[in-house]
């Protein structure tokens, strides 16, 4: 299992909204020079106790966008860390259950 979500914008308070490009190729050619580009992945792998889940996420911030986002990341690091944290202990859970579909 594999799953890639590609968001593009200017989440900072007065940037716009995020957007969702239409596909990864489009995600590759948006030019970001006051925004940031999100990738995040999910995936799966088998391991030597049954499965891993693995979760990555790639920023890619334009040069006008580097001050607003450096703000902005300091805010919700810590929220967005505990976020994370929260949903792939839940995951863990209902996967020891036997609850995850």
């Amino acid at each position: 299992f594999r799953r890639v979500l590609f968001r593009s914008g200017r989440p900072w308070p007065g940037g716009d909204p995020e957007r969702a490009p239409a596909d990864a190729a489009a995600f590759a050619a948006a030019e970001a020079l006051d925004a940031v580009k999100v990738a995040i992945s999910l995936r799966c792998q088998p391991a030597d106790y049954g499965t891993l889940l693995v979760t990555e996420t790639r920023i890619a911030v334009g040069p006008l966008a580097e001050r607003p986002f450096e703000l902005y990341w300091r805010l919700v690091k810590v929220g967005s860390n505990l976020v994370r944290t929260s949903i792939l202990r839940a995951i863990a859970r209902r996967a020891v259950a036997g609850t995850l579909s």
